[in-house]
């Protein structure tokens, strides 16, 4: 709620709960700071849920299958054994969809460009590492 004097505002009195679970991970404003709608005021993980976006380049997708076992080595974590498995395949590519070509793009000599495939991998075990959003992950997704 927003208190009023006869003249205007005398200072917010508002309570912002977040409209979804999970622990702050970073603050974004401070304390009594003023802001307007649409601020972005903290960003909120549940760290139960997090989870690795894996980039598969789209020449071996075909051997990528749902459930498959995934061995994780973590960066932060180099003596913890991680897995996961694939727990979803997206249908299109880690790239930007564009109807028309780029002006910029020669017609006459098309250079290929290597894409990605965006595979979600979930944890299975975690060695007893506490997992964090934005570590540095390397997948070896399992061959069917």
């Amino acid at each position: 709620r927003i208190k009023l004097n006869g003249t205007g505002f005398s200072g917010p009195q508002q309570i912002i709960r977040s409209p979804g679970r999970g622990q702050v991970a970073m603050e974004m404003v401070e304390e009594g700071q003023w802001v307007s709608a649409g601020t972005t005021l903290a960003l909120a993980f549940e760290f139960s849920d997090i989870y690795v976006t894996a980039r598969v380049p789209t020449t071996a997708i075909a051997e990528v299958r749902l459930g498959a076992p995934v061995d994780l080595a973590v960066d932060a974590y180099p003596h913890a054994t991680v897995t996961g498995v694939v727990s979803e395949i997206q249908s299109s590519t880690a790239g930007e969809f564009d109807i028309y070509p780029s002006p910029d793009q020669n017609t006459q000599n098309p250079q290929r460009v290597k894409q990605w495939v965006p595979v979600k991998v979930t944890f299975t075990g975690t060695g007893g590492a506490a997992m964090l959003p934005g570590l540095n992950v390397t997948a070896r997704i399992h061959k069917a």
